[in-house]
């Protein structure tokens, strides 16, 4: 037999339709877009980690300066890979736009690839013939170019035949060491071997990439592999000029690491959500019991089982819940995923990837929310449905009646006197309102203050580096060599570095001569720079020494890499730092994310080199950007192992003219900007979406938490309207009670947002390099507050409209 209690089902469904509304749109909200955006991202981290695999790409690549001898590629692989030629030229490329506009960039032509960096074709094919050639899939969508298209390349022209992804090119890095991708004016390609060998505008360069036999095989076993491989090469004919891990190669990793970050990013707002979700069912629950009272004491005083009773109130939250996950993870799977996926393909040169269920994001998106909602409203019911029949037919079930009996001052007006009554008759709704609100003001704040903050990180690190030009290198370099010592070095690096068919072709003389200079260098000095600088420019640069190394974070079971300096005492660019003996000197900003204390011994880690060393922090030094450690460049090749006169490094406020074999990086305050460009075109639209989603949850939370204040008070408005009051004066009396407890609410929980937001941003961004201490303009803060009242502003015109459809008749209705 049915239960009759069912076919009060679908009338208080309608009677409170505003309220299960509310519920629908919260669970729904958050199953969706964050759903969307969590399998999206896990698809994609999936399809990157296949890659290596499935696409066979590269676990090292090395460059030589010409190309390598066959003996030389046998010896590498004797030692346990494979080794592809992977032969380059970076040539001037230019195109037509979409707007008509000529476009002009760099083009970086490969042959066309078989057994190793496989490409993904997403449009076209491969050149078949000559006068064809693919180009990366987010250059072409970019500056709108399309298979059928033509482009010149070396003042020759091209047919666009294919638009691909390079399975070792997922970001567009024109140097390794570059601090940001370019898919504007930068493309990789691919063409047919003879219009390879026909673009002669720049020299090929000879890159090798190597695939391991074990590719199983641990970082630091890769690290005595690659030494290995630079002494075969050395000692059979050829000339090294760089070597790069793959965990090394930002072109590889970077867009993987992004995706990771992201990630929790995201997990942390659907923490957020998750709270506010719980403050929000506790009223709700409340409310509903407060609200049936009378039927629930009517109830059980007509003999119905507490059990059942129990069950029946919890079959429309139940109900509403479910059909709100199932829509949300239908629309989120159906309609954003795509959406959300396009994030990153837009910067990212990623093949397509495969959308496949993630059981962890159907956990934390759909179950836990669902779960929360059934589990407060049953706890919330079975410790109410304790109390007597009578107390229910009372509405004596909630215990808040000593406030509402505060005596109020006699000198206040009536007005006055209302809303102060109506505030303490709500006072633990209006407490949980203030909770709500706030923790809806993270959510809010998160979007609208990380992109700012992320930027201006970037812009303090460059106003953070210590000179104009910061050089890295790959062995020491001298600048003060003389005229002959700059010769004879030119002439042994001319020697060494050309391949024996043009060394052959240098007539007698010349080759004679070279031999004579060469003869004149020591093996034991160090390299001489080539290329001559003004005595004043190599006066004013100053030497350093800089070794990589890792110390864990506070905050996560990871390691944070940083640069140890040995640098010169005094010093002319860190004059800043005060050194000590024995010690080192740790930037604020690594302190901070390290916690590492002044006096005490922590453990630096070399992965490369699987070596490790206890160091002891004797200062503090800079600003809250500052990630590097400093001691003397005597300790530093103490520490190391070096001899007294090594360095690695040069700092300048001029630029030098260095030989670009010898250079690994250099360090601007103009490329650190440039991060800036990559920041707000990798994290914009994450964050826009981000606010996308905190503006109408908030509209949401605040409505249903606001909305149980009227529903208490449906009796008295009735009575205000039985005694002559307007629709528009009880809304003032109501509204404005509600009103002034959002705006202290908006105004007051200012600073409890900023410093709570401040403490969860250090576990969300503690994953990522460097120290990103929270910063925002007052602006930021007035947009939020904005944004709250703009909010509330739309939830007080709904109540308006629920304070005129109080009807005379609830006045009449019997209370015992």
């Amino acid at each position: 037999m049915r239960n009759p209690l069912d076919r009060r089902i679908p009338r208080e469904l309608k009677a409170d339709l505003g309220k299960y509304l509310g519920i629908f749109a919260l669970l729904f909200l958050i199953s969706a877009m964050v759903t969307g955006y969590m399998v999206a991202a896990s698809s994609l981290q999936a399809t990157i980690e296949g890659m290596r695999d499935r696409y066979v790409v590269e676990d090292l690549q090395f460059d030589c300066d010409f190309e390598a001898p066959k003996k030389a590629v046998r010896a590498v692989e004797a030692l346990g890979m494979t080794v592809h030629e992977n032969f380059y030229r970076d040539l001037t490329m230019g195109w037509k736009r979409a707007s008509g506009e000529e476009g002009v960039g760099t083009v970086r032509v490969m042959r066309i690839r078989r057994d190793f960096d496989l490409p993904v074709y997403v449009e076209g094919e491969e050149p078949g013939s000559r006068g064809q050639i693919a180009l990366d899939r987010t250059f072409c969508e970019n500056n709108g170019l399309r298979v059928g298209d033509h482009v010149t390349v070396d003042g020759r022209d091209f047919s666009v035949c294919g638009i691909m992804t390079l399975s070792d090119y997922p970001t567009q890095m024109v140097h390794n060491s570059d601090l940001m991708y370019n898919t504007q004016s930068f493309s990789v390609s691919q063409v047919s071997d003879e219009d390879f060998d026909q673009l002669v505008g720049s020299s090929a360069q000879w890159r090798y990439s190597a695939v391991l036999d074990d590719r199983s095989t641990a970082l630091p076993q890769r690290v005595e592999l690659e030494k290995k491989v630079a002494e075969a090469i050395s000692q059979n004919g050829a000339s090294l000029s760089s070597i790069v891990d793959r965990e090394s190669n930002q072109a590889i990793t970077f867009s993987q690491d992004d995706v990771v970050h992201d990630q929790g990013m995201w997990e942390v707002m659907l923490v957020l959500l998750v709270l506010i979700m719980a403050f929000v069912f506790v009223v709700l629950t409340n409310a509903t019991i407060e609200e049936q009272s009378s039927a629930i004491g009517t109830l059980l005083a007509s003999g119905w089982r507490r059990s059942e009773i129990l069950r029946h109130y919890l079959t429309l939250p139940v109900l509403v819940g479910t059909v709100a996950c199932v829509v949300g993870n239908v629309v989120g799977y159906a309609f954003l995923i795509k959406p959300m996926g396009n994030l990153y393909m837009r910067s990212y040169s990623l093949p397509p990837y495969v959308v496949t269920f993630q059981p962890r994001v159907f956990v934390m998106t759909t179950l836990i929310p669902l779960g929360m909602l059934v589990l407060i409203t049953f706890f919330g019911l079975l410790r109410k449905l304790g109390a007597t029949p009578l107390a229910f037919l009372r509405h004596e079930t909630s215990h808040r009646r000593g406030l509402g009996r505060v005596r109020l001052p006699s000198s206040w007006g009536f007005s006055l006197r209302f809303r102060a009554r109506v505030f303490l008759r709500n006072i633990s709704q209006f407490v949980i309102l203030f909770l709500g609100i706030s923790v809806g003001s993270i959510l809010l704040l998160m979007g609208l203050i990380m992109l700012p903050t992320v930027e201006h990180v970037a812009r303090t690190m460059s106003q953070s580096v210590p000179a104009q030009h910061v050089y890295l290198l790959k062995a020491p370099l001298r600048l003060d060599g003389s005229a002959d010592e700059r010769a004879a070095f030119e002439a042994a690096e001319t020697l060494s570095t050309s391949s024996a068919e043009d060394v052959q072709a240098l007539d007698p003389a010349t080759l004679l001569g070279l031999a004579v200079k060469a003869q004149t260098v020591n093996p034991d000095d160090r390299a001489v720079n080539v290329r001559e600088n003004s005595p004043e420019r190599i006066a004013q640069a100053e030497r350093f020494a800089a070794a990589s190394l890792e110390v864990k974070r506070n905050l996560a079971d990871s390691m944070e890499q940083i640069t140890l300096y040995g640098i010169e005492e005094p010093s002319r660019y860190w004059s800043d730092v005060q050194l000590s003996r024995g010690g080192i000197v740790v930037g604020k900003g690594l302190s901070q994310k390290c916690d590492l204390r002044v006096g005490q011994t922590y453990p630096f880690v070399d992965r490369f080199e699987g070596k490790t060393y206890d160091l002891r922090v004797d200062g503090i030094t800079g600003g809250d950007t500052n990630m590097d450690a400093y001691l003397s460049r005597a300790d530093f090749c103490a520490l190391m192992g070096e001899p007294d006169d090594y360095f690695n490094g040069y700092a300048s406020d001029e630029a030098l003219d260095l030989d670009p074999r010898f250079t690994a990086k250099e360090i601007t305050p103009q490329e650190m900007l440039k991060v800036v460009d990559q920041i707000q075109e990798s994290m914009g639209d994450i964050m826009n979406t981000m606010v996308a989603l905190s503006v109408p949850f908030y509209l949401v939370v605040m409505y249903l938490l606001t909305k149980t204040v009227i529903d208490r008070s449906a009796r008295s408005i009735s009575y205000m309207k039985v005694f002559g009051y307007q629709d528009g004066e009880v809304a003032r009396l109501y509204i404005r009670s509600i009103t002034t407890v959002v705006a202290l609410t908006l105004v007051l929980s200012l600073g409890g947002i900023v410093s709570l937001f401040r403490l969860i941003m250090k576990f969300m961004m503690v994953s990522y390099s460097g120290n990103w201490t929270l910063w925002y303009a007052p602006q930021h803060l007035v947009e939020l507050v904005a944004i709250g009242f703009a909010t509330y502003g739309v939830v007080a015109l709904i109540h308006l409209r629920n304070i005129r459809r109080v009807s005379l008749s609830e006045a009449l209705k019997v209370q015992e």
